[in-house]
């Protein structure tokens, strides 16, 4: 059954991966509870000497990006403390994003130093690692009016949250203050009449 769903999945591409999940996980396993399959033409009797596609195990190794790990992280500081409210959440947000550029800037440093160093012979010169941060240079579209207009308009967007926020709590503490003053009005209303009444 498997192998009739992986193979309309094939139809659209043309080497699919079968991924198995194992729903019962053994307490103490470090290893991820899945298997990869891929599928392997073999000849057997039983398909009557014509090749049949089989499942084989395929190794994997299991890889993560800085930003995923900068994403866990993140929710790793916010689920411990238990502290769900949104300025928790966007101050952590903001520490994590404000620990990403930090990161980034001291690796830019870093090749920087270390082309600045092949330029001045002080390290032989690596061909291979000029390409990389060459093709790396050019994947950042800097400087370009799409870029400019995108800074703009994010800027312009982080100004008018600012501002809604501060009206949303000019608000509450004017909603606070008229609530107040309800309360304050309708107790000298109720003790005045009452007085009237005798």
């Amino acid at each position: 059954e498997d192998l009739r769903t992986h193979a309309v999945i094939g139809e659209v591409n043309e080497s699919p991966v079968f991924l198995l999940m194992d729903s019962k996980i053994k307490e103490g396993s470090r290893d991820l509870p899945i298997s990869l399959y891929e599928t392997e033409l073999r000849v057997s009797s039983a398909s009557g000497g014509a090749p049949s596609p089989h499942f084989v195990g395929a190794k994997y190794t299991v890889d993560s990006l800085e930003a995923e790990r900068i994403a866990v992280d993140q929710v790793a500081r916010i689920v411990p403390s238990g502290k769900t409210s949104t300025t928790d959440q966007l101050t952590s947000h903001m520490t994590g994003m404000q620990n990403a550029v930090k990161m980034l800037r001291d690796r830019i440093a870093v090749i920087l130093e270390t082309v600045k160093a092949m330029r001045d012979g002080k390290i032989p010169t690596d061909h291979g690692l000029l390409r990389e941060v060459s093709s790396l240079a050019r994947r950042l579209p800097v400087g370009t009016s799409k870029v400019d207009h995108e800074l703009g308009a994010d800027y312009d967007d982080t100004l008018m949250m600012a501002y809604l926020s501060v009206m949303t709590k000019g608000n509450a503490k004017m909603h606070e203050v008229i609530n107040k003053m309800n309360a304050t009005y309708d107790s000298r209303v109720a003790s005045h009449h009452r007085r009237g009444l005798f």
